[in-house]
């Protein structure tokens, strides 16, 4: 068996060999992945609109994995055979738990990450920027000129404390997919902003509360900026912490959310006021734990989101937590494997000094307690870094102190 994995290697290297050349500055491998993963993203962008166009996103995402799977196939490097049946074994697990959730995004997700090996990270984030913000001006222009409907919402139930969508689905998607682009913007500069540009995002906040009334990602946008401001002495701060501090309190915090969760109850005051302050998501998160049991693969999760139109009333449950929501819709081990992930890209960051993508994974971390968007590519992008080439982000702005073993 080792040798016919062998002979497919070298076959594999003859191909590659043949198909290296650039277009542009971008070599085959990279024409192929932005292909792939542009398709993607403008697909699953597509799905949190009005746009009705079916099954169609869908039908892009199974194309986008093709064109991406040609290029890991090809290019990525795999010398040993148990790494292939590694990376076969997980494609296999996300595959079950998407097909038991009935979620894709955690399958085609991985296939991104797989694909972005050696990809120019800086390049991937900035496709990314462009794409969504094309995508929401197309979608703004839309809902004006009634090519699709602008949903508005009433908060306060008769108050007239109106949220608009402006296209999309829902008021608070807007504001969070604003807070992620706008993350990814600072993160590209590597949180070194100009006037114009702190000008620019206080604008961009204050519009994005007066449009959707969505307080928390507020609050997300202006400690964004108030770490731009001072991003020097942040990074100070957290070059006196080690890897594994910040790992622990990562993993605490999401084990928190999940005890919290199970157990709250209103008779409590104190989850009582914590309910209060994040909207209702102790609740239905408690609502979740009544309703399903933990399983191992995941399960369809039957929910009724405020987001869209519907026609009469309905029974609203909705779960809005990214950790919740990992661990009842896609299981439990795939809920190990993403939390796990995201604890090795805290390492990562630390021991490369990659600085402007720590803390943009402690900010996307943050808005995964309140959203639930965190393996949704049109949002979030960060997790691609795993196999990229993530030296622009290098950032030694202070002696760093050795990581305690």
């Amino acid at each position: 068996m080792e040798n016919t994995f062998s002979h497919l290697l070298i076959l594999r290297e003859s191909w590659a060999k043949k198909l290296n050349f650039k277009i542009f500055n971008y070599t085959f491998d990279e024409i192929l992945y932005f292909i792939g993963f542009s398709l993607y993203l403008g697909a699953h962008f597509i799905t949190g609109t009005m746009f009705n166009t079916g099954a169609i996103p869908y039908k892009i995402f199974m194309a986008s994995a093709v064109i991406v799977g040609f290029k890991i196939i090809l290019y990525n490097p795999i010398k040993k055979i148990w790494t292939a049946a590694l990376c076969i074994l997980l494609m296999f697990i996300f595959h079950i738990s998407a097909s038991h959730s009935n979620l894709p995004d955690i399958f085609y997700y991985y296939i991104m990450i797989l694909g972005a090996f050696n990809v120019d990270y800086r390049k991937i984030v900035k496709l990314t920027i462009i794409e969504v913000a094309i995508g929401l001006l197309i979608t703004f222009i839309s809902a004006k000129i009634g090519t699709i409907i602008g949903l508005t919402y009433d908060r306060n139930n008769g108050s007239y404390n109106l949220r608009y969508a402006l296209g999309t689905i829902y008021p608070s998607d807007l504001a969070a997919r604003i807070f992620y682009m706008s993350t990814f913007y600072v993160m590209y500069r590597k949180f070194h902003l100009s006037i114009p540009e702190y000008l620019s995002l206080l604008l961009l906040t204050v519009w994005t509360y007066l449009v959707t009334i969505t307080k928390l990602d507020t609050i997300l946008m202006m400690l964004l900026i108030i770490t731009a401001v001072f991003y020097s002495k942040i990074v100070g701060i957290l070059e006196r912490i080690t890897y594994k501090a910040m790992i622990y309190a990562e993993l605490v915090a999401v084990a928190a959310i999940c005890l919290l969760s199970y157990f709250y109850t209103d008779s409590n005051p104190i989850l009582r006021a914590i309910n209060n302050i994040i909207t209702g998501r102790l609740y239905f998160a408690r609502e979740a734990f009544n309703r399903y049991n933990v399983t191992l693969y995941g399960q369809n999760v039957l929910q009724n989101g405020s987001g869209g139109i519907h026609h009469g009333s309905f029974d609203y449950f909705y779960i809005d937590c990214s950790y919740i929501r990992l661990l009842m819709m896609s299981g439990l081990v795939s809920f190990v494997i993403v939390i796990g992930l995201l604890a090795y890209l805290t390492y990562y960051f630390v021991k490369n000094k990659f600085y402007p993508l720590l803390i943009a994974l402690f900010l996307v971390f943050l808005s995964s307690f309140i959203d639930q968007h965190l393996l949704e590519i049109s949002y979030n992008i960060l997790l691609l870094s795993l196999f990229a080439n993530c030296s622009y982000f290098f950032d030694n702005i202070v002696p760093f102190n050795k990581l305690t073993e």
